[in-house]
């Protein structure tokens, strides 16, 4: 884990700049500072909600539990890694299984390489989070947006619509 990454504090920099040119004092300038970062989270919760093309809900109530608006309200570099990786988890949803046949639209692409730029190198444990983008599931050969075929070690994946078969004997 590094702290070196001066972006991550741009925001709530630029919120403790604005208290201290309008003269407002200590705590008005602190809690200016940590406004500006939930701002800035909710602003990439909403890019997550907005661009996943299911899961939306689980999203939300996520990127409103009490701990992580804690957070996403405080002075810490993690309120705008929490909304990193909220809106690349989101974008990612969309690359993988949105829009299907279709190139991937640069804004797309340009927002999961923004957010994976700055959300991979800030903490070690974000790096298997900027992995999702690699194992897209398209066929590349026939140009169809169907996934391959399961390995034999791994269990079917249902929709959540029927029970997954059993183990045939063998």
């Amino acid at each position: 884990q590094t702290d070196r990454n001066p972006l991550l504090y741009l925001v709530s920099a630029a919120g403790v700049f604005l208290g201290f040119v309008l003269r407002l004092g200590f705590v008005p300038t602190l809690l200016l500072g940590r406004l500006a970062n939930l701002l800035l989270f909710a602003a990439l919760a909403a890019v997550a909600v907005r661009w996943a093309p299911f899961g939306r809900r689980v999203l939300a109530a996520a990127a409103l539990l009490p701990m992580t608006l804690h957070l996403a309200a405080s002075f810490s570099r993690d309120s705008v890694l929490l909304g990193l990786a909220f809106a690349f988890t989101g974008l990612c949803l969309r690359a993988i299984f949105g829009d299907e046949g279709k190139p991937m639209a640069a804004p797309l692409a340009l927002g999961l390489a923004l957010c994976g730029v700055l959300l991979a190198p800030a903490k070690v444990v974000y790096l298997p989070l900027a992995a999702l983008f690699f194992p897209s599931g398209k066929n590349e050969e026939s140009g169809s947006g169907t996934a391959p075929a399961p390995s034999a070690s791994a269990p079917p994946v249902t929709d959540g619509t029927q029970a997954p078969s059993a183990p045939q004997p063998g």
